[in-house]
């Protein structure tokens, strides 16, 4: 990795292996294991990287306890992690309330953090959002549809389930609807096509027929 390196957040510790994500903030970088498990490196000064603040500004680890994570993100000074039953952990800066997680936030399908703020997309395709207001982060669009939404969230969400689940995925097609259900997507738990979102989904005959299919389904 190339760029600034003050804080050893492009030095990527030996213990980050079997990588299915990764993300980054201002001095800190994230990668998600295909275990489930979060490995954080790089400053640390409000815990960004390990859940507590200070100590070295170089250091690897994450919030003890940490797992069954399927998607992750970054803000400035902090991290985001999204669990398979649809809830989340953040840490790091809190003082714009970009960790507080609104306490009944559930079924979560996907997450994003921007520099002090986080958002998370539920099931329904409701978007929430906390921390940083000041430049109407999270003002969403008045067009910005439900399905729209939802559709999107899926996208995120299907692809983290197929890196987590890859292995086994090989092997049966029924992965997909235990991956869909253990990362809160019931809604798409029951249709074929969320198979589709395999690797090289979009070089499958019919991909567009089958994008077409879920958008329509999420309109509803």
């Amino acid at each position: 990795m190339l760029c600034d390196n003050s804080y050893s957040q492009t030095t990527i510790p030996r213990s980050a292996t079997n990588v299915v994500a990764i993300a980054a903030g201002w001095n800190h970088s994230v990668a998600l294991r295909i275990d489930g498990t979060v490995i954080c490196w790089g400053y640390n000064s409000v815990g960004q990287v390990t859940g507590t603040p200070g100590g070295p500004s170089n250091q690897s680890g994450s919030p003890p306890g940490l797992s069954n994570v399927v998607a992750i993100a970054a803000g400035a000074n902090h991290t985001v992690a999204l669990r398979a039953d649809g809830t989340l952990f953040a840490w790091g800066d809190s003082g714009s309330g970009a960790t507080s997680v609104p306490a009944d936030l559930t079924n979560v399908v996907a997450i994003g953090a921007g520099g002090s703020y986080t958002l998370a997309v539920k099931n329904d395709g409701r978007v929430v959002g906390w921390g940083d207001n000041s430049f109407g982060q999270y003002n969403f669009p008045a067009n910005l549809t439900t399905a729209d939404m939802l559709f999107s969230a899926t996208l995120s969400s299907a692809n983290a389930c197929y890196a987590r689940y890859d292995n086994a995925a090989r092997q049966m097609r029924a992965t997909w609807k235990r991956a869909a259900v253990d990362s809160g997507m019931e809604a798409v738990a029951d249709l074929t096509s969320v198979a589709g979102f395999a690797r090289g989904f979009y070089d499958r005959p019919g991909a567009d027929a089958q994008l077409a299919s879920m958008r329509l389904a999420f309109s509803k």
